[in-house]
């Protein structure tokens, strides 16, 4: 309750750009489709939301330009371009060799 309460206190004045800090975190899968359903509309009405999450599958569905940081920004880009970049047809490496692009 308290986050869905944050999200709508930072909306009361109708800001043109909002920032969300992680806005799922915390909240029971029903609660958090009610927040991406929420954020979905937000980002139709053309507004600007810039959102932290460590949820890749949240970034994926919700952003148009995702940024990568590790003590500083390291890429930003399409979800789609993203991937493409990072993984090429895998999916993912676990053993073997470190993701092109990525150290260790």
């Amino acid at each position: 309750m308290k986050q869905k309460l944050a999200i709508c206190r930072a909306l009361l004045h109708e800001p043109r750009v909002l920032f969300l800090d992680e806005p799922t975190s915390g909240l029971d899968p029903e609660a958090a489709k009610l927040v991406h359903d929420f954020i979905a509309e937000l980002k139709a009405e053309g507004r600007t939301i810039f959102m932290c999450t460590h949820n890749l599958d949240e970034a994926d569905r919700l952003c148009d330009r995702v940024g990568v940081m590790r003590q500083r920004l390291l890429v930003v880009d399409t979800p789609q371009n993203l991937r493409q970049r990072l993984y090429g047809a895998r999916l993912c490496s676990i053993c073997g060799e470190p993701m092109p692009g990525w150290s260790s």
